[in-house]
């Protein structure tokens, strides 16, 4: 099998631990995106974004609670019953998801859950924008704290990044999109999903010792 993250490889093998030890051929592939539907913007505009389903355990009750706190703009896009604080968009196409994303500040990513990927927070950094999130899950092999993002424990965590993500140069945003598009874009992971499958084809003859 191919997981999103190590994280969810290691929670799936815990829950299955009496009936399931997992194989030593089971591996760990990012999502793939198209770079192109992700632009960049040196110009941001002075609000914060979560992107996502209106459930609690995505975490936008955190978002609304951290901006409302700091007297911040919040934009939520999503399906769901919006209420409370922020300006609330709707669902989004990909064209309009771009443009919020790249300009703004950052973007709350708090699931509330393992996360076994996040996709929106991968997206934000194809754009070149710090991503706020919650300190488990995916987000511990894909954000590092003041490089790309925060990930956050305590509300006071989250008000720290809300306003760190704020000084953030041009010049850093420009490489978290480089870095993201190394990770995430679909040439590169084609490449390891090609990589995989060419594994497996020796596997039933030499295995891992195969050369």
């Amino acid at each position: 099998r191919v997981f999103e993250s190590y994280s969810h490889l290691h929670l799936v093998h815990g829950l299955q631990h009496d009936e399931y030890h997992g194989n030593f051929f089971e591996t760990v592939i990012p999502n793939y995106y198209d770079v192109e539907e992700f632009p960049f913007s040196e110009q941001k505009d002075d609000y914060y974004l979560f992107v996502g389903r209106l459930n609690a355990d995505k975490g936008y009750g955190i978002a609304q609670e951290v901006c409302e706190k700091l007297g911040k703009r919040l934009i939520v896009a999503g399906v769901g019953n919006f209420s409370g604080y922020g300006e609330y968009v709707g669902a989004v196409g990909v064209q309009q998801r771009g443009e919020l994303m790249s300009k703004a500040t950052a973007v709350f990513v708090p699931s509330t859950y393992i996360e076994p990927f996040g996709g929106v927070h991968a997206e934000a950094l194809l754009c070149g924008t710090p991503v706020i999130t919650t300190n488990f899950g995916a987000f511990t092999e894909t954000v590092v704290n003041g490089t790309n993002g925060y990930r956050c424990t305590m509300f006071r965590d989250f008000t720290a990044a809300t306003k760190a993500t704020a000084a953030f140069s041009v010049t850093k945003r420009k490489k978290i999109r480089k870095q993201a598009q190394q990770r995430f874009s679909t040439a590169v992971v084609a490449e390891q999903y090609h990589d995989y499958f060419d594994q497996l084809t020796t596997l039933w003859g030499d295995g891992w010792y195969a050369k």
